[in-house]
């Protein structure tokens, strides 16, 4: 989507041009191209937010896979009333596409999530 706004964005640029000669252009313009070029380059910088978010997501269902290897998966799901069952689908879901990281990671309410952040105290010692 961002791709689409910038573009959107920089043809609305070139239609003022032609619609107004640069030489005939007053300050007005001018500040409206600062704005213009202000607003490509957020959607430029929330693009590179994402992107770096996504890596970190990416991280941690790595390190919670890891750390799955150190559980005693049964006892912690009996522990955790069937939490784990759960979230083990919804892990599959999102190694298959099928569930967003975003879906994953901003709802509070999301299993997976939940039990990433409780399996370090299920870990077997």
């Amino acid at each position: 989507m961002g791709e689409n706004v910038s573009q959107g964005l920089e043809e609305a640029k070139y239609c003022i041009n032609q619609l107004v000669p640069e030489e005939e252009q007053s300050d007005y313009h001018k500040e409206i191209f600062n704005a213009i070029n202000n607003a490509i380059e957020i959607m430029e910088t929330k693009k590179s937010i994402k992107y770096c978010q996504a890596i970190v997501w990416v991280n941690k269902i790595r390190e919670f896979r890891e750390t799955l290897k150190e559980i005693n998966i049964e006892k912690a799901d009996k522990k955790r009333d069937g939490q784990y069952t759960i979230a083990l689908k919804e892990l599959e879901l999102v190694l298959n596409n099928e569930m967003s990281l975003e879906d994953v990671f901003m709802n509070p309410d999301n299993t997976l999530r939940n039990i990433m952040l409780l399996a370090h105290l299920d870990k077997t010692k």
